[in-house]
Parts: C-alpha cells; sequence; structure tokens
C-alpha cells in the first residue's frame, strides 16, 4: 500500500532527525563532560561546563516535551530543535493550513512560554 509506505517514510525521517540531534547532543555533554572532569581544566571553565551541561539538558527536556504535546494534538510527527532564541518546529502533515500553524504556536507558548520564537514548517 502507497500510502503505508509514504507513513513509513515520514516516520523514518522524522525518525533520523532525532537520531542526529540525540547524537549531536551527547557529543557535545561528553565534552563539556571531558572538561569537567580534566584536572587541567580551570574551576571557572568546570563550573562553565556544568551550567552549560545543564543548559542543554533542560532544553533537550523542553524540546520532548513540546513534540510530545504536539504528538497529543494530532500530528503523528514533529521534530522540535532550538536554535538561539528560536524554536524549530517541523511537523508531518499533508495540506498543512494556517489553523494548522497557529495550533502549533500557541502549543509551543504553552509549553515554552515567551522565551523562544516559534517558527513552524511542515512536511507532507
Amino acid at each position: 500500500n502507497l500510502g503505508e509506505y509514504d507513513a513509513y517514510l515520514r516516520s523514518a525521517y522524522f525518525e533520523n532527525l532525532e537520531l542526529a540531534k540525540v547524537s549531536k547532543l551527547n557529543e557535545e555533554l561528553e565534552e563539556l563532560n571531558q572538561i569537567v572532569a580534566s584536572s587541567s581544566s580551570t574551576m571557572e571553565e568546570k563550573i562553565e561546563a556544568l551550567e552549560m551541561m545543564a543548559h542543554k539538558n533542560k532544553a533537550n527536556k523542553e524540546e520532548a516535551t513540546l513534540k510530545q504535546a504536539i504528538k497529543e494534538a494530532g500530528y503523528n510527527n514533529a521534530y522540535v530543535e532550538y536554535e538561539d532564541k528560536t524554536v524549530n518546529i517541523l511537523v508531518s502533515k499533508k495540506d498543512a493550513t494556517k489553523t494548522d500553524a497557529v495550533t502549533i504556536i500557541k502549543l509551543a507558548y504553552q509549553k515554552l512560554g515567551n522565551s523562544y520564537v516559534p517558527s513552524v514548517s511542515f512536511k507532507a
């Protein structure tokens, strides 16, 4: 069935995005952990690294929370990632409407507050 195959490909696309993000996050956390563990790092460097680790973990949890809320709103596949002061949101929806975008933007503000500007795009 062509529809099932398309759905599988969309799901795989979003899973690959998520895996790449998690892999990048793990690499960044490992680098920061090495700074913390290094005897050659200054106390300031260690504190900064710990703060960055906490920030990255918090951001990852917030992204996951928003992604789950989008899925619960009826969108099967979603990808959420912070970039500077923007939260990029990619959602799988054929024939997406302005109403879909508004729904997702409202979810972003409900879950994240006004700290980030939502940028919503759709993938058919």
